[in-house]
């Protein structure tokens, strides 16, 4: 008796399952990338010219564009992205000591894990427009370090922003920060200047959000977002506080020449355990709704917006008109 037609037909649904497994591991690492990083080796990729293209490959040693498994360095020289589909898994700028690498973002998009922005030589981002979504940003990582994010147009999408021991500066105005993170509240311990340049910086808030290093400068800021951002530093910039979403919880104070209007668009601004004693600030809010235990006297501007004020009683706010 022969066996041979069985077990062929075994041979070939043995195959045939090792395909389809192949196929369902193939569709797993496609649609879910974090996982393939688990088990796929990361990869280096060097920016290899002094400025051009991200997306071509001729700038990059060995012609390796930077992919979702790549540690993109650029370390001399710049890189810009125009376009969408720039990726990265870890993004290092000046990772020696006197490296002095730049990307530039002009358009398009751009998505990493995380980038070290002078790591230990000098970094720069210079964003104008499109989107980038970054993670973890790190500023200085080393002592050696010096890292610089110019915002001037655009939209950052961050998990988390934090200094190092080196040097760090984040100059804002125009552009847009989104704060990516509903797992925990958000916090920021690293300084802002708010530049004015192309209008008021722009916070985006989805989600508790406290900034509680200064935030300075000639510029001025919104407030996006339905969540809570609370200003725990006292605030030292000189432009207009807008409040178009969400609720602004100013908690360290306002600088005696810093912000001189706080106009309630929308929904909310409190004054939590501060003493602001500024006799020209303007407080503008279209309801003239003002809650609190606060004692001193108030006066509400002018009627250009629909939110309310509330004060909590160790609250000072005096002469506000």
């Amino acid at each position: 008796m022969s066996f041979q037609p069985e077990f062929k037909i075994r041979a070939f649904g043995i195959r045939r399952n090792i395909c389809l497994l192949a196929i369902a591991a193939a569709a797993v690492l496609l649609l879910n990338p974090s996982f393939s990083k688990a088990i796929l080796p990361i990869t280096d990729a060097h920016w290899n010219v002094s400025s051009g293209d991200w997306s071509a490959a001729d700038n990059w040693f060995l012609r390796i564009i930077p992919g979702f498994m790549s540690n993109a360095y650029v370390d001399n020289g710049t890189a810009t992205i125009t376009q969408s589909g720039a990726k990265c898994s870890t993004l290092i700028l000046g990772s020696f000591i006197g490296n002095n690498g730049t990307v530039e973002i002009t358009g398009g998009d751009f998505s990493a894990d995380s980038a070290l922005i002078g790591m230990s030589g000098m970094g720069t981002i210079n964003q104008s427009g499109g989107t980038a979504t970054m993670g973890d940003v790190h500023f200085g990582y080393y002592s050696t370090g010096n890292g610089v994010y110019n915002l001037t147009g655009g939209t950052l999408i961050a998990q988390m922003i934090e200094q190092g021991p080196g040097i760090a500066a984040f100059n804002f105005g125009g552009g847009t920060l989104q704060i990516n993170n509903n797992f925990a509240p958000f916090t920021s311990i690293m300084p802002m200047t708010l530049t004015g340049i192309g209008g008021n910086a722009n916070i985006d808030a989805e989600y508790s959000t406290n900034f509680s290093a200064p935030l300075s400068g000639p510029g001025g800021l919104n407030k996006l977002g339905f969540g809570t951002l609370t200003l725990s530093s006292k605030l030292n910039y000189s432009g207009d506080t807008i409040i178009k979403m969400g609720r602004l919880v100013i908690a360290g104070g306002i600088d005696a020449d810093a912000t001189s209007l706080i106009d309630v668009q929308a929904n909310s601004v409190t004054f939590e355990t501060v003493n602001i004693n500024k006799p020209n600030l303007n407080i503008n809010t279209i309801s003239k709704s003002l809650s609190g235990e606060a004692s001193d006297t108030f006066a509400i501007g002018a009627s250009t917006g629909n939110g309310s004020i509330r004060t909590y009683a160790d609250s000072n706010l005096l002469k506000a008109y």
